[in-house]
């Protein structure tokens, strides 16, 4: 009896101490967390040979100061709107820095050093006052998505060719009249977005990069490159608001498509040649002219989000109710009326309908 009762209170204190090592375990995961973790300035520097990640909030009062270099294994640092002119130079000397994104922040100019740092790749800095891109910061071995959208940009650098392990460039919404023939030389691009720019025509160069994604809409291009229909890698092309007049037919060619927007394009009728394209996910038709849907839109059996709104459309084909894959149909600015709607949205209880008139 007396050795039952040992066995039992020895249990109990192991399991005791199990409990208070688990305990003890979470609370330093805790405490490591909040020091590699930081939401101020003050807090990045009070952990700052732990801190790893440093978001500043737009309420935050310190700048951020030249002595940012001391946190020397801060791998991010993001800002949430706080307005900032520039960024201290010695934030180039942070060498373990992977994830720079100051967005919103008033940003005029961005520094030489940025393209010697020798981990970061990832630039996010949109909706700043940016005019220009230095030399030295195109000389980067390291950074393979740049996002610059929405700044004051003016001319791509020939130089952008140096940028060797670019993958992703967002320039969209910038001041951009030409693209030069080097980017051509960027092999590892992916991912293109000019959206919104001046620009006129884009550099056959283009046909030796593996694209997958080409945004032009809203620029001045008013005829699409032939280099696009050889394309075998394109997966998606947004050429809103072109005026390129009616549509080439060699489009109807690009079956491996999966998203495509060609919305304020003054259509007049859904173009037969999209009924190839039926690996399409994504199709964006709105602010047209099209009145009518043809029957053999149910061929496009990957189809899963579909915009027609602002079209005078006044009816829909039956066997759209036939589309399993459907999953988001935008029918706003239509002229269906809302007890149609309402019937259609019963029948295609999977998909969800958007209607507002």
């Amino acid at each position: 009896m007396k050795l039952r009762l040992s066995i039992l209170i020895l249990l109990s204190t192991l399991l005791a101490c199990g409990s208070d090592q688990s305990e003890n375990t979470e609370e330093e995961d805790y405490q490591k967390f909040f020091a590699e973790n930081a939401s101020s300035i003050q807090e990045a520097f009070d952990h700052r040979f732990e801190v790893k990640t440093l978001m500043i909030d737009s309420r935050e009062e310190l700048d951020i100061p030249d002595s940012i270099h001391y946190l020397v294994k801060l791998e991010e640092l993001h800002t949430g709107g706080k307005q900032m002119s520039f960024l201290p130079c010695n934030l180039c000397n942070l060498e373990n820095l992977k994830i720079l994104s100051v967005e919103w922040a008033g940003l005029d100019s961005l520094p030489f050093c940025l393209g010697k740092m020798p981990n970061l790749y990832w630039l996010q800095l949109s909706g700043n006052n940016i005019t220009e891109l230095p030399e030295t910061f195109t000389n980067s071995k390291s950074i393979s998505k740049v996002f610059l959208e929405n700044n004051l940009i003016k001319e791509i650098p020939e130089s952008i060719s140096n940028m060797t392990q670019l993958t992703t460039m967002n320039l969209a919404w910038n001041q951009i009249e030409t693209i030069p023939s080097s980017i051509g030389n960027l092999e590892n691009l992916r991912l293109l977005n000019l959206e919104g720019n001046p620009i006129h025509n884009l550099p056959n160069e283009l046909a030796q990069i593996d694209l997958v994604s080409l945004e032009i809409s809203y620029t001045k291009i008013t005829k699409l490159p032939e280099w696009i229909s050889s394309s075998k890698s394109l997966k998606t092309l947004c050429i809103d608001s072109l005026q390129i007049g009616e549509l080439p037919e060699w489009l109807g060619n690009k079956t491996d498509l999966k998203i495509l927007r060609i919305a304020y394009q003054n259509l007049k009728e859904f173009p037969y040649w999209l009924k190839n394209l039926t690996a399409l996910e994504e199709l964006r038709l709105s602010n047209n002219n099209i009145s009518q849907i043809p029957s053999w839109i149910e061929n496009l059996t990957q189809l899963y989000d579909l915009d027609i709104s602002n079209n005078p459309i006044e009816s829909i084909p039956d066997n759209i109710i036939n589309m399993e894959s459907l999953g988001s149909l935008n029918v706003s600015g239509t002229n269906l009326d809302s007890t149609y709607v309402s019937v259609l949205q019963e029948k295609m209880p999977h998909c969800s309908i958007t209607y507002k008139n």
